[in-house]
């Protein structure tokens, strides 16, 4: 009895429990998807802040901007700030921009979008001047008036050109053609200036004449000797020595005809001075100590008339640099060389033949 009792009461819950199963779930519904973001179409560029402007300030501004279904700005919040000036503008210049309309699911509709505004200089590179066909060259020289000497380092200024002169007062300069006031100015000199008509492609010379306004080198040379109560040099020039009658061209003769002194005895080659021995009395060659000033034999001077420039005769007080000599001192001064090409001399007569 037991068992068909338990096989039917199976039979029941197994009808039960098909008859109260759940309806399986539902899919979630799809999400909008935009299916073509809007893009600007219009576009107006922000009043550049003046004062930001001229110190070339740079900023950007980051705006939430709300767009309808049609494409138009509806609203701009800032939401990344850069200054007041920056901000107001940026609004100011997205609220007049056209967008293409957004689409979701393919239809068109409102949406938000992220902008930022970029204030930025503009560097433009400042054109080259045109150095073609309206181009002329102004050359010139700067000198002073008067003496016409050339004025080396004068500065020189014609269009907005700057030059200096050279040495020999010479300068050259691009200028625009056409009129052009040409000036010139030096230390110490007045400025002159000058107009001058220029053709394009042309060339035109100038001489700008510049006064002098300070004292310069105008100057005049007296020369004079002041009162000596007892001279301790006497100096023999060459022109003067070259023209002493008597000397037998041998102009250093001279020497021993000045008073006090005499040439040594017996034919001798030295000099006395005041009756003092030969040796108390130094021979000078441009400085440097020589043995004797004259050959023996009573010949003439070691130092031919054409090399000599001057003659230094010291009886007394004379300094430390011409040594120890008890009495008196005699420098010869050579002439100096002529660079300006070679030279030379011969001579030719009853006493000697002399050649350089």
């Amino acid at each position: 009895m037991h068992g068909p009792v338990a096989t039917m009461l199976l039979l029941a819950l197994a009808q039960s429990g098909e008859n109260v199963r759940e309806a399986p779930p539902q899919p979630p519904a799809r999400a909008p998807e935009v299916t073509r973001a809007p893009s600007l179409v219009e576009f107006h560029p922000a009043d550049y802040p003046p004062e930001r402007l001229a110190r070339a300030e740079e900023a950007d501004v980051g705006c939430l901007v709300d767009i309808d279904a049609d494409g138009r700005v509806t609203a701009v919040v800032v939401d990344r700030p850069a200054a007041p000036d920056f901000d107001a503008a940026a609004v100011a210049a997205i609220r007049a921009f056209r967008f293409s309309p957004a689409e979701i699911d393919g239809k068109p509709a409102s949406v938000r979008i992220r902008y930022v505004y970029h204030f930025v200089v503009r560097k433009e590179p400042v054109p080259a001047p045109d150095s073609g066909a309206d181009q002329a060259t102004l050359r010139g020289t700067v000198v002073e008036a008067g003496t016409r000497r050339p004025l080396a380092g004068a500065d020189v200024f014609a269009a907005g050109a700057q030059v200096a002169a050279d040495a020999q007062g010479r300068f050259e300069l691009r200028v625009p053609s056409g009129d052009v006031e040409v000036r010139a100015g030096a230390p110490g000199f007045g400025e002159s200036r000058q107009r001058v008509r220029l053709d394009p492609r042309g060339s035109a010379d100038v001489t700008l004449y510049l006064r002098r306004t300070e004292v310069g080198d105008y100057s005049a040379l007296v020369e004079g000797s002041r009162p000596e109560d007892a001279p301790t040099r006497r100096t023999l020039r060459h022109e003067e020595l070259v023209n002493v009658p008597g000397s037998l061209n041998d102009p250093i003769r001279v020497v021993q005809n000045l008073p006090g002194m005499n040439r040594a005895p017996y034919l001798g080659g030295a000099l006395l001075v005041r009756g003092t021995p030969p040796a108390d009395t130094g021979i000078y060659l441009d400085g440097q100590r020589i043995p004797i000033l004259y050959h023996f034999l009573g010949g003439p001077s070691v130092i031919n008339e054409q090399l000599l420039d001057r003659i230094d005769f010291y009886p007394g007080g004379y300094g430390a640099y011409y040594g120890r000599n008890l009495t008196g001192a005699i420098d010869v001064g050579t002439r100096k060389g002529d660079p300006q090409g070679v030279h030379g001399s011969v001579s030719v007569d009853l006493l000697q033949s002399v050649g350089f």
